[in-house]
């Protein structure tokens, strides 16, 4: 029987759910672009495609995203360009990816296209981030809003019911439709659950 240190295995098991959850999805457009801009680099100091892509998929911690890389790598080796060897993975390479690789391929500025390339994959995962910032905000305001409603129609105004009973016909019809949902809102609670 072996003993563990409590710190040691408590490590092992927090490295294993982080690596599940992060990881248990595909490569990201930023994996992508941490790729691409490490690819330039690495290009224009000289190195070789198929090193460049070997190095790059030594570092590269998703597990998925490793393995296209090396995919790709073996593919340059059996003798295709890079262009060719990416038109497998349209999701993550798309149509202006694969052209911008070809037509620098043909022109002989590779390097120079994946910056290209990599600023607009930044320019494009910026744009994403503020939609989604500038979506949250209304999002927390119309849920703010549906709750004090709510609130209000459940809690709120059943206790005002008591002081109208009796003097139905003589009030407008706003407050007599309000009075009839927070009636169903109470009574039929569950329905909005659901």
């Amino acid at each position: 029987m072996s003993m563990v240190p409590v710190q040691n295995a408590g490590n092992r098991l927090g490295s294993r759910i982080s690596k599940v959850l992060n990881y248990s999805s595909g490569p990201t457009q930023k994996d992508v672009l941490d790729f691409t801009t490490q690819l330039a680099v690495m290009i224009r100091a000289g190195i070789s495609l198929r090193a460049a892509l070997e190095g790059i998929s030594e570092q590269i911690p998703n597990p998925k995203f490793k393995k296209i890389l090396l995919a790709i790598k073996s593919d340059i080796e059996s003798g295709k360009q890079f262009s060719e060897a990416i038109v497998k993975y349209p999701k993550l390479f798309g149509p202006l990816y694969q052209n911008m690789v070809r037509a620098s391929e043909m022109s002989g500025s590779f390097a120079r296209m994946l910056d290209r390339i990599a600023a607009y994959i930044a320019q494009q995962l910026e744009t994403k981030k503020m939609v989604i910032g500038a979506s949250i905000y209304p999002g927390i305001i119309g849920g703010m809003a549906i709750g004090v409603t709510v609130f209000l129609l459940t809690f709120v105004l059943p206790k005002f019911a008591g002081v109208f009973a009796g003097k139905e016909e003589v009030l407008p019809w706003p407050t007599k439709f309000l009075m009839g949902l927070s009636d169903w809102m109470v009574s039929y609670w569950w329905t909005i659950l659901v």
